[in-house]
């Protein structure tokens, strides 16, 4: 008798360990599956993020063209403040003129709520050392907690005006969204859950 139930002891406790085993691998690779999920999507949303921006940048140039070319600063604000209300994920945008002696000016900006106080002067800093070099071109600028891009303007040069310059700064926060959302469905997928 005692060695029926040391028997049924030694079986229920093997198949206590496969099934504590099955749970264990079963959480590894529902985990291992979000982590390259959540990667994949977050390189895919920047990467999309950033064409985007380049493509802003591109079109907000030619926007502002002649409002910055004839010292319009109406009409460069008025597409500014388009920009930014009609796009969530535009964040900043700037018109920056560089002057016959190379400073630079901001002639006009404009951000959402979130970014009131953003810091310009790293960018600008950047776009002093590399700027773009012929109208069209974009160009990557660091500003800390935003990724800046900037954008050479189509203008003539004159006594006031050597260069023209779109800089624009997209969120990630619907990539953010996005990235919750598919761990929360990933979580709620895990087949140990669906197991019980």
């Amino acid at each position: 008798m005692r060695g029926a139930i040391v028997q049924v002891r030694s079986n229920l406790s093997l198949h206590m360990k496969m099934v504590l085993m099955t749970v264990v691998i079963s959480l590894i690779l529902t985990i291992s599956m979000l982590l390259i999920s959540l990667k994949s999507f977050n390189s895919m949303g920047q990467s999309s993020l950033h064409e985007k921006s380049s493509y802003l940048a591109v079109s907000t140039a030619g926007t502002v063209k002649q409002a910055v070319q004839y010292s319009v600063g109406e009409d460069i604000e008025k597409a500014l403040k388009e920009l930014i209300a009609g796009d969530a994920d535009s964040s900043v945008a700037l018109v920056v003129v560089q002057g016959p002696k190379g400073d630079y000016t901001v002639k006009a900006k404009e951000t959402s709520k979130e970014y009131g106080g953003v810091d310009f002067s790293q960018p600008l800093k950047e776009l002093g050392s590399h700027p773009p070099a012929k109208p069209g071109d974009v160009v990557t600028l660091g500003g800390g907690k935003l990724e800046f891009v900037a954008c050479k303007i189509d203008l003539t040069s004159n006594a006031a005006i050597q260069n023209g310059y779109v800089l624009l700064a997209l969120n990630d926060s619907r990539i953010s969204r996005g990235m919750l959302d598919t761990a929360s469905m990933m979580a709620a997928l895990n087949p140990h859950r669906l197991n019980r």
